[in-house]
């Protein structure tokens, strides 16, 4: 198996709030750089919404490490919150 294959993986942002929704595609293109696209921008007709679509590539390898950030985050937050607490 190949664990630095790439894939594509779409997605879709969508909000009444023009200004949040690309400001969330932002933050994506912030974060990933060019690993993160945005390829498609529509308004909703039903309820007005902004919709964009994006595509991400991921690798096995890439999703192992921000899985480990996002414990090592939430781990460090809950000894903000414990230390907080006791404080």
């Amino acid at each position: 198996m190949d664990w630095e294959r790439q894939t594509g993986v779409r997605i879709t942002l969508n909000g009444a709030d023009d200004v949040a929704v690309e400001a969330a595609a932002g933050e994506l293109r912030a974060r990933f750089g060019n690993r993160f696209a945005v390829v498609g921008r529509r308004r909703q007709r039903s309820r007005g919404a902004i919709e964009v679509e994006g595509m991400l590539l991921v690798s096995v390898t890439a999703s192992e490490d921000a899985g480990a950030a996002d414990l090592l985050d939430l781990l460090y937050a809950g000894r903000a919150q414990a230390a907080a607490a006791a404080a």
